[in-house]
Formats: C-alpha cells, sequence, structure tokens
C-alpha cells in the first residue's frame, strides 16, 4: 500500500526486516530495491541481502557465498554515471562476481529464472 510506504515508522520497520537486522546500512533501499528483493525471497532464493559492502562498493541486491550481484538502476541517477558503473563491474568481475543489471521500469515483469542462474 503507498500510503502505508509514506508514514516514516513504517518505512524503518520494513528495512530492519528486510536487512535482517544488520547494525549499519550502507544505503537506504529505493522502493524498486525492495520489490526485487521480496520477489527473490519470495521464490525461495537464499542467502540475498539489500545493500552489502564488497570492497568500497555497495550491491543494491547480492548473494556472497555465489558470488552474484544485482544493480538496480533507475533512469535519474545512472544516465550520468554510466562509466563508474562499467569500471566498477570490471573490478568486480576480476574478483569472480558476476553483475547483473536491471532497470527499475522491468523490476516487476522480470523473470526471475532468467536473471538468475540457478533454481532455489
Amino acid at each position: 500500500n503507498r500510503n502505508l510506504w509514506k508514514r516514516k515508522e513504517y518505512r524503518e520497520k520494513m528495512l530492519e526486516a528486510l536487512t535482517k537486522g544488520r547494525r549499519k546500512m550502507l544505503g537506504v533501499p529505493s522502493k524498486s530495491q525492495i520489490s526485487l528483493f521480496r520477489r527473490i525471497c519470495r521464490a525461495g532464493y537464499k542467502g540475498f541481502r539489500l545493500e552489502r559492502k564488497v570492497l568500497s562498493y555497495s550491491l543494491d541486491i547480492s548473494n556472497r557465498r555465489r558470488k552474484f550481484g544485482i544493480e538496480v538502476d533507475g533512469p535519474y541517477w545512472h544516465k550520468r554515471l554510466k562509466s563508474h558503473d562499467r569500471k566498477r563491474d570490471r573490478k568486480l568481475r576480476r574478483l569472480g562476481w558476476e553483475i547483473v543489471r536491471v532497470r527499475t521500469s522491468k523490476v516487476h515483469t522480470l523473470d526471475l529464472k532468467r536473471l538468475i542462474p540457478w533454481t532455489p
């Protein structure tokens, strides 16, 4: 419910529940990141976390054991940062991470089986 999301207490409780009591958030997840994270969890995938730090970077959604990261790209933020994103992705790939980028406009219609290369 969109009206609930406007309430500060609701947002704080939701974020706390989604991050499983982590002490410190690296960034505040967007609605699109939270929505995709919830879809992944409901589909039965294990080990995913919001806002995980790898090197000096923060991955939007990631699974450390599988070295798999999902970056949710919004239209405004990322149109100016594409070269930075490519450099960052190259560094993470050298460390063995697989990075997938998803547009915010596609979050609700994505086929998770195509996005995540293993079954839950």
